[in-house]
């Protein structure tokens, strides 16, 4: 028995290093919504820019909208992603809208925060590159949102990058440009400009023909 402690210790220990480095294969726990922090990973060992970004098909969001969600970059085994406002004094750790996986076999959504399919994250750690999703919008105003994402980069579990954010998305489509002055003017060589200089083509014309008539009149 005393000769089997050493081989019972070495296969505790890799037991234990593969626990470590398949940590949440599968997507991570709910207790992880608020803070998107990986659980079971340990502290992460990358440092520097992260090779990944998060983006969307659009710069702003309407109520119901649906938007096209993609993270792409370097290859990456797995992936937490919701959708956060980002306005002072709004809930910055509620996650908001609903998230449909663009791929079945690789991604699933969570019920986070009291909601319903409000997260995304994977299901599998395959190996990736790029995976999409749709994000519908709110039915009221959120304010500005934005995506934020954990990315575990792997292969082990202790190399992932925590707070990658897209751009941010007001609500609302931008305002369109107004003019001043009650009327929009423009000066492209065809509008006002072209108005004024007919005014004055109209002006010279009527004096030449005044002058014309008074040599008639007068016979000059």
């Amino acid at each position: 028995m005393r000769s089997m402690a050493p081989f019972v210790l070495v296969v505790a220990m890799l037991a234990a290093g593969m626990l470590l480095v398949d940590a949440y294969p599968s997507g991570p726990p709910l207790s992880a919504c608020s803070n998107m922090r990986p659980t079971g990973h340990g502290t992460s060992t990358l440092t520097g820019t992260t090779p990944f970004s998060i983006t969307a098909n659009t710069t702003f969001y309407n109520p119901g909208e649906n938007i096209e969600v993609t993270i792409s970059g370097a290859q990456f085994i797995g992936f937490f992603v919701q959708a956060r406002q980002r306005d002072a004094g709004s809930d910055m750790n509620a996650a908001v809208g609903t998230i449909t996986p663009g791929n079945t076999n690789i991604g699933k959504t969570l019920d986070c925060s009291g909601g319903t399919k409000n997260a995304w994250s994977h299901k599998t750690n395959a190996p990736k590159t790029s995976e999409s999703a749709i994000w519908t919008a709110p039915s009221d105003d959120h304010g500005t949102i934005a995506f934020r994402a954990t990315i575990v980069q792997g292969p082990s579990s202790d190399r992932y990058w925590t707070d990658v954010y897209s751009a941010n998305l007001p609500f609302g489509a931008p305002a369109s440009p107004t003019s001043s002055g009650g009327g929009t003017t423009t000066d492209n060589g065809n509008g006002s400009n072209a108005v004024s200089g007919s005014s004055v083509l109209l002006v010279l014309s009527s004096c030449v023909l005044a002058a014309i008539g008074l040599q008639l009149y007068f016979g000059l």
